[in-house]
């Protein structure tokens, strides 16, 4: 029976699976018909199924009948008869087998109706054990025991207590407790209907349990933890006759799985396969029950509004069903989402599959360019022929796929090749990618054309293609133009005869003698003719055309002797490459003429002055005729207007009397010069073929010569040529004048200055030009300057000039007498500034043996010497000049502020930083006694205080002990350069220093350097102590101060605390307890 009563614990507690709120019910229902099984349950336990309870392995489960049947969990139909056997925790500890108690046991939670049912079939009433249909208990007198009696003889009967516990995952726990046939529940956080329940004697009697809102007592989601049942018989203690049982209820795990690919791929990713754009696209949707309950309502959609067929709408465990649509493929990257939802009561579950296909509109593009030209249609751009060809084939992916298998071709065996393009060199001719090849080639003439071509692969294996044509024209380009003179084809002289002045008529006839049209068409002539277009453009386009003669011509006036000129033709083809041709032509320009050159001395003189000849000097005249037309000259006469006939023929050319074009004939005449400017005229006559009479004259200059130079050289204004001169003082500056006068008749250059004593003059003017030339009656003025010495002086000026080559010069002496001028003295004052306001006062005193220096302006030093006994200083003997004074200070003085005041005679001049005064200027003479410097002696005082010898200006100092003696020791120095009196010396803590001592002669001056040692002491106070020394002294009523902190820090002695103290005293106290004990 206690198996019994476990089975029904078990019932129960399947069902309290959530946590029960106070709406929930609990109910036991008995004595239901045996056919109820039928009537309300499709699946259950049924006895004899193996189960065996000495295998560890089993566990006691109860499944849901909806979830299936396990055929190895529950008890055997006669259990072992090992009472106590244990198991482990899953297993009951079994009692003694009493028949046939437990018949069959079910539990089934309804998903629809939130409700947990438990049920057995059981024999007998609790506490029956041994089946015979009462309880009873009879044991001898020595505790052997029979009938419905435990093992130990531990009876159940109408006492018995047992109870039924259900957990999930350790939350929360509901406890059902039976006693005495009636069902309580424990009391606790959780409420319930009352349970009852009533056990008949009956056989086969048949239990239920129930529990209504599971849902909010347990989470019965999808794959939750199993609900734990811990069933306790006879007690809560595991032992004989108290039978334990655990169960455990799986919860239904319901799941969905769809798959789905387009047309055979699984493709969750892009890109997907490649269907070209407006093919069939399948989509199959492969869904399967990956739960472990049936699903029925499954139904699939597509998120793109595709159809979905599918053959079913249920699915048992691990059974899979294939569901399909169709669609048409669009173009670009395209995505759908399968979506499957099913249902397991009120459980729904659901998934979700994406796919990809890329809608393939694949495309390819050519474009072939001929030297950058675009040239799809003839003529494309004109190449000379011979001249280089490059072609361009630019292929581009205008699809929206990539591609592979790129050819590029060309239809007239030219081999394209591969320059640029491939980003990532791999191959592939990607949606943003341009490839550029090219080849090269040689221009034939005449028009070209060639047909580039591509093909390449898409993801599809389909191949795209594309062409493009492209042309040139070989060009072969010429001009030609045929000049005509007065109609004659004069290619080669002389010509047609023109007279001079005649008029000449130049024709020129212009050819396209190429394959291509010319524009620009240019016609010149070299000799500055304009040719201008008479006919021959029939279509007055402006375009030579292959076909077309153009005429042009030019006149002009026949010019002497033999003409030449070229006519030039230029034109431009379509390459803009000009081609070019041109013709000769001539005529003869009959013109006679003579001339006549007569050169002086062999200057060919036209114009005045001519050759510079001195006065006397010879003339040499030289007439050259030379016939300067274009035919034969005779009867030639050579004249001259001053001397008549010149018949004096030195060459005469190749002496056949007749001057030829080109030659000339020399003849010549003599001279005396004479002064100034001279004039002549040369005359000659002769007859050409024609019986004309030719002729021609020449003038020639000279001038006659008489070149000269003075200088006039004056000291201070005065023409001294001799001594003495002017007096002037030594020292002073001394002016020298040098006039310089052109007194011939021709000009003068390089013109030289100079003094024999080394003064060198300086050019200052002129009365005339300037143009560095002195013309004949011309003044230049120099000077030049120095410092009069003493004594007789005489230096001499120079002048050089130069006419021609020829050099004229001069000179001219100058004195002065120097005599010495009286000498300057210049001092004055050096004192003690006692109040340092840098001006004397009466109280003031000089101060002896200071250095002083005197130095010119540049820094030179001129002399030194010392201050007298009263300060005073004097320089004698100066020559007048610009000087300063430098004054050097005495140990420990300092200088005094300079130019205070508006007296400059009691002022301080020297410069506080170097001592130095400014630069003054002393006249010949002069005594300047204004130069003074105020010096002072600086004062300053300092104090050193110590605690305990130590300087301890900062905190701590040295630790002293609290209530010893603390000696202070002050130390006082003369830091400055005067004495100190009135020392004075004070402590900020109340404390008196007292004079100990000093270094030098105890005169109660503190002179400067001398010490003075002070000491004070007192008593050491707790924690940090501080105290300020001052030392006071006065110099002529100043006085000074200096401050001088000091430090200690007071500390405690250690004293014994209470607590060791009555540790020392409780000890001694012990002691003598121990030792009077031992006594006793």
């Amino acid at each position: 029976m206690n198996q019994m009563k476990i089975a029904l614990a078990i019932c129960a507690a399947l069902m309290l699976i959530i946590t029960i709120p106070a709406a929930s019910a609990i109910t036991v229902d008995g004595d239901k018909s045996t056919d109820e099984w039928n009537d309300n349950w499709s699946y259950g336990q049924i006895n004899g199924t193996g189960y065996d309870i000495y295998n560890t392995g089993d566990r006691l489960e109860i499944r849901q009948g909806a979830f299936g049947q396990d055929t190895t969990t529950w008890y055997e139909e006669d259990p072992k008869n090992d009472s106590g056997t244990s198991h482990n925790e899953s297993m009951a500890q079994l009692g003694d087998s009493s028949g046939y108690d437990i018949k069959q046991i079910y539990g089934h939670y309804d998903v629809v109706n939130d409700t947990l049912y438990g049920m057995s079939t059981v024999y007998g009433i609790p506490g029956d054990l041994d089946g015979d249909g009462s309880i009873s208990t009879d044991c001898d007198n020595y505790g052997d025991c029979v009938g419905d009696v435990g093992p130990a003889g531990t009876g159940m009967g109408d006492l018995e207590t047992w109870k039924i516990r259900i957990s999930q995952d350790g939350n929360p726990t509901v406890t059902l407790r039976i006693k005495n046939n009636n069902w309580t529940v424990d009391e606790g956080p959780l409420g319930y209907d009352d349970v009852e329940a009533a056990f008949s004697p009956t056989e086969d009697g048949v239990y239920e349990i129930s529990i209504s809102g599971v849902s909010e007592i347990w989470d019965v989601g999808p794959c939750q933890p199993d609900l734990k049942v811990e069933v306790y018989a006879g007690g809560l203690d595991d032992g004989p006759g108290e039978d334990t049982a655990t169960a455990f209820i799986r919860l239904p795990c319901p799941d969905i799985m769809i798959e789905k690919s387009t047309n055979g791929e699984d493709a969750d990713i892009p890109t997907g396969p490649f269907i070209s754009v407006g093919d069939e696209v399948t989509w199959t949707y492969n869904v399967t029950n990956t739960g472990d309950v049936p699903l029925n309502n499954i139904v699939v959609t597509d998120d793109q509004g595709v159809v979905v067929d599918c053959p079913k709408t249920t699915l048992n465990v691990s059974e899979s069903m294939i569901c399909t649509a169709v669609g048409t493929a669009e173009e670009g990257q395209y995505a759908n989402i399968g979506n499957v939802t099913g249902e397991f009561g009120i459980i729904v579950v659901n998934d979700s599959d994406p796919s990809h296909y890329f809608g393939v509109n694949s495309s390819i593009d050519i474009e072939k360019a001929t030297n950058g030209v675009d040239a799809d249609d003839p003529t494309g751009p004109y190449v000379t022929v011979g001249g280089d060809v490059v072609w361009t084939y630019n292929v581009t992916n205008t699809g929206n796929v990539n591609l592979t298998d790129i050819v590029v071709q060309d239809n007239m065996g030219v081999t394209p090749a591969y320059i640029s393009g491939d980003t990532n060199s791999d191959n592939i001719l990607q949606t943003d990618e341009v490839w550029m090849y090219n080849a090269t080639g040689v221009a034939e003439e005449g028009q070209y054309a060639n047909l580039g071509n591509v093909t390449g692969t898409d993801p599809t294996d389909a191949e795209v293609t594309d062409e493009d044509p492209s042309h040139y024209f070989g060009v072969n380009s010429s001009i030609d133009i045929e000049k005509a003179t007065n109609g004659v084809d004069a290619d080669d002289p002389t010509g047609p005869y023109v007279t001079v002045g005649g008029d000449v008529v130049w024709t020129y006839n212009v050819t396209n003698t190429g394959n291509v049209n010319l524009t620009d068409i240019l016609v010149q002539d070299n000799m500055g003719v304009t040719p201008a277009y008479i006919s021959g453009d029939t279509n007055s386009d402006n375009i030579l055309q292959t076909d077309e003669v153009w005429m042009y011509n030019a006149t002009g006036v026949a010019e002497e002797g033999q003409y030449a000129n070229l006519g030039n033709v230029t034109g431009t083809d379509p390459t803009d490459a000009e081609v070019t041709d041109e013709d000769p032509s001539h005529y003869f320009g009959v013109n006679s003429s003579i001339d006549i050159e007569k050169a002086t001395n062999g200057v060919d003189a036209d114009d005045p002055t001519g050759p510079y000849v001195t006065v006397g000097g010879d003339i040499v005249w030289t007439y050259n005729v030379t016939n300067t037309g274009n035919v034969n000259l005779t009867d030639i006469l050579v004249q001259d207007n001053v001397t008549g006939t010149i018949d004096n023929l030195v060459d005469n050319g190749n002496g056949d009397s007749i001057l030829e074009p080109g030659e000339v004939w020399m003849y010549n005449a003599t001279g005396v010069a004479e002064e100034g400017q001279y004039a002549n005229l040369g005359n000659v006559t002769g007859t050409d073929p024609t019986d004309a009479e030719v002729t021609d004259e020449d003038p020639s200059h000279y001038f006659g010569v008489n070149s000269s130079i003075d200088i006039e050289k004056a000291t201070n204004g005065e023409d001294a040529d001799d001594p003495t001169g002017p007096t002037i003082e030594e020292g002073n500056t001394v002016n020298w004048e040098y006039v310089v006068t052109n007194n011939g008749n021709v000009n003068l250059t390089d013109i030289n200055v100079t003094d024999d004593q080394g003064e060198i003059p300086v050019f200052q003017s002129s009365n005339l030009n300037g143009d560095d030339i002195l013309e004949p009656g011309e003044v230049w003025t120099y000077t030049a300057s120095g410092t009069a010495g003493i004594g007789q002086y005489a230096n001499v000026g120079n002048v050089t000039g130069e006419h021609n080559g020829y050099t004229v010069t001069d000179e001219d002496p100058s004195h002065y007498f120097g005599e010495e001028p009286p000498r300057s003295t210049l001092g004055n004052y050096v004192w003690e500034d006692l109040d340092k306001d840098g001006i004397q006062d009466e109280t003031d005193t000089g101060i002896a043996d200071v250095t002083v220096n005197l130095y010119t302006e540049g820094g030179v030093l001129v002399d030194s010497t010392t201050t007298n006994e009263t300060g005073y200083y004097l320089f004698t003997g100066l020559v007048a000049g610009d000087y300063f004074v430098e004054f050097l200070l005495p140990d420990d003085y300092e200088f005094s502020p300079a130019d205070q005041g508006t007296d400059d005679a009691v002022d301080s001049d020297a410069n506080v930083a170097t001592g130095r005064t400014v630069t003054t200027s002393l006249f010949a003479g002069e005594v300047d006694l204004t130069w003074d410097a105020g010096m002072y002696l600086p004062i300053s005082i300092d104090i050193e205080k110590s605690t305990n010898g130590q300087d301890a200006d900062d905190p701590q100092g040295p630790k002293v002990e609290v209530g010893s003696t603390v000696e202070w020791e002050y130390v006082v120095t003369n830091t400055g350069g005067a004495n100190l009196t009135n020392i004075n010396v004070t402590d900020d803590q109340g404390v008196i220093p007292v004079f100990q001592s000093s270094d030098l002669n105890n005169d109660t001056i503190l002179e400067p350097g001398e010490t003075w040692t002070y000491t004070a002491n007192g008593t050491a106070e707790v924690g940090q102590y501080v105290n300020n020394a001052t030392a006071t002294g006065e110099y002529e009523g100043e006085t000074v101060e200096d401050i001088d902190p000091s430090h200690y820090y007071g500390e405690e002695k250690d004293v014994p605390t209470a607590h060791p103290l009555l540790t020392v005293a409780l000890i001694g106290m012990g002691i003598v307890l121990f030792l009077r004990r031992k006594d006793e």
